[in-house]
């Protein structure tokens, strides 16, 4: 047989072989249907909280989406839980608890169809858990001084005192909740965030106890919040008889 034709026939033999191997062959064995994948959830954050953590993400937008399938500890441990929207902008969130204290987990989220198709997984890795040894750790904002406030009106009470606190702390530090006596004597509760320096106290009665507390999340996206374990600590608003203040433990 000459070159021409072997070279013929090769190329008969090829086309042969593709003619029965088509891209879309293996629909013969899927009722001639495609695969279709459930869309993943979308813009997935996390949201630490008391020996649990909350998943928060906006859903598949396929109304086929039967349920979510969150799995840790090496695929050991897994929760399910049902579809409730398809709306892509509504907020989902699945809470997995029980989570030992202080412990790093890595997290694997899908969404899967009525009849077990999964889509793609995302990976939600070094999720650290939080519980005592978080709290334990707390500690309130930091008072580092007193000073009397200038009566610039008239509607300045007397005995106004600004008080100043440690600056730039940590984003994670909401606020600060402060209680004081003013000169009726009636308990009021002023609140600094983590943004400001000084809080002004309006009229406050000279020679009273000043309490605080101080609030943190364990991230920006947690919607708890968590203050120190000791509770409150305390500071008094002296006055000498010069008439200057200061603080007294």
């Amino acid at each position: 047989m000459s070159g021409k034709y072997i070279l013929q026939f090769a190329l008969l033999i090829i086309a042969a072989i593709y003619s029965c191997n088509k891209p879309t062959e293996y629909r013969k064995y899927l009722g001639e249907e495609e695969i279709k994948y459930p869309g993943a959830p979308q813009n997935v954050v996390i949201q630490p909280q008391y020996h649990q953590v909350t998943f928060r993400f906006n859903p598949s937008p396929d109304p086929r989406v039967a349920e979510y399938v969150v799995y840790w500890n090496n695929k050991a441990d897994s929760m399910r839980f049902p579809a409730t929207s398809s709306d892509p902008v509504s907020l989902v969130k699945l809470t997995v608890p029980n989570l030992p204290d202080y412990r790093i987990n890595n997290f694997i989220i899908q969404s899967v169809y009525s009849n077990g198709t999964y889509s793609k997984a995302i990976y939600v890795n070094n999720v650290r858990s939080i519980g005592n040894s978080y709290l334990s750790g707390l500690k309130n904002r930091l008072i580092t001084g007193v000073a009397a406030a200038t009566k610039i009106t008239n509607k300045m009470p007397m005995d106004s005192v600004y008080l100043a606190f440690k600056g730039i702390v940590d984003t994670v530090n909401v606020k600060t909740e402060i209680y004081w006596t003013d000169q009726a004597g009636n308990t009021r509760t002023s609140e600094i965030d983590n943004k400001n320096a000084k809080i002004l106290l309006p009229g406050i009665r000279i020679n009273t106890w000043v309490y605080y507390l101080s609030f943190y999340k364990p991230n920006r996206f947690t919607d708890e919040m968590y203050a120190p374990v000791h509770g409150k600590d305390s500071v008094r608003v002296v006055q000498a008889a010069n008439g200057t203040v200061s603080l007294s433990l």
